[in-house]
């Protein structure tokens, strides 16, 4: 059995017909980039390594369903933090 591999000039599998990927250039074109994530500073956390290995696992399972990865998995952990010690965090 033979397998044929599409040559480097066939870009017709890139092609997307349905779907618009760049935004339209109208008065909501930069809506989605207000509505963004917020600004997101470094920090390094020290983890566990089975904590680091099962933050990954979740933010691997919850990018297919919710879209979240790891800093968005993080700072829902923190909000719940701050809030069992009542922290308040200016919004």
């Amino acid at each position: 059995m033979r397998c044929s591999m599409p040559s480097k000039n066939d870009v017709s599998s890139f092609k997307n017909k349905n779907k618009k990927i760049l935004p339209s250039k109208g008065k909501g074109a930069n809506e989605s980039a207000k509505k963004s994530k917020p600004i997101r500073s470094p920090k390094t956390i020290r983890f566990r390594p089975d904590y680091q290995r099962e933050l990954e696992k979740l933010a691997l399972n919850e990018k297919g369903k919710s879209g979240k990865n790891v800093p968005d998995l993080t700072e829902e952990a923190l909000a719940l933090l701050f809030v069992k010690y009542g922290v308040k965090v200016p919004e």
